[in-house]
């Protein structure tokens, strides 16, 4: 399930800009800037974890980030749509 998260990342991405900015030169100015964080966020990461294996000589550590990346990335999801829901809730009941 991992594996399918690169090649599945990117319509994902390109979709929330295309919601998001609806001229095309933005669309495009955003999805360039996009690949650029996706870049160098890879980038980064791999030499972190290359730098973390090479140091300890363990994949616990190895998974220990993955583990906190995904949940990261849950909680701000959580978060977001709390937020979002927050915001409807407050737009349909004005004071």
């Amino acid at each position: 399930m991992v594996g399918a998260y690169v090649p599945g990342s990117a319509p994902l991405v390109l979709g929330k800009i295309r919601e998001i900015f609806h001229d095309p030169t933005r669309q495009q100015v955003a999805w360039s800037r996009a690949t650029v964080v996706f870049s160098v966020g890879q980038a980064a990461g791999a030499w972190l974890l290359s730098a973390a294996f090479a140091e300890t000589g363990e994949h616990r550590l190895l998974f220990a980030f993955g583990t906190a990346a995904f949940a990261l990335a849950l909680l701000l999801d959580r978060i977001a749509a709390w937020l979002a829901a927050r915001q409807r809730v407050r737009a349909d009941h004005p004071p």
